[in-house]
């Protein structure tokens, strides 16, 4: 029986413990970076979903509008031809979300089409988020009678 030194040694070396330790931490790495990506999209995805809230909601309201122009034969001020601004809209984020309100800026433009048809472009803009987080929602219909 040979009894030589490498014979009794047993377990991982420094080296190998080193590389397994860098694999490790590439890993984890990766797995934060990927769980930043998905807390961004999240955010991404809340304000984007409010703000085609408020554009919807800015629609039914000229709508409502354009209906009542129709029965009283007259034209509101908000649905005539050319750009509009309305006041902006602030909405909180849900209790307990880290996101807080957002303020939203609301315009729209009317055109008119054939005989009582108008096209309504509604546009609401984020004030306090960065540009990398949301663009701007728009909505576009046609009101007719």
């Amino acid at each position: 029986m040979s009894y030589g030194r490498f014979s009794q040694e047993r377990g991982f070396s420094l080296i190998e413990s080193m590389i397994a330790t860098s694999i490790l931490t590439i890993s984890v790495l990766g797995l934060v970076q990927l769980m930043g990506m998905a807390i961004h999209q999240g955010t991404l995805s809340r304000t984007t979903t409010m703000a085609m809230a408020v554009a919807e909601k800015q629609l039914e309201d000229l709508r409502t509008k354009y209906h009542k122009d129709l029965e009283n034969d007259s034209t509101s001020t908000e649905l005539t031809e050319g750009a509009q601004t309305g006041p902006s809209v602030i909405l909180s984020a849900p209790t307990g979300s880290a996101m807080g309100a957002v303020i939203f800026d609301v315009s729209w433009s009317v055109v008119f089409q054939a005989a009582r048809q108008k096209a309504v472009n509604v546009t609401v803009t984020p004030q306090n988020t960065n540009p990398q987080q949301m663009a701007d929602a728009t909505m576009t219909t046609v009101f007719s009678p």
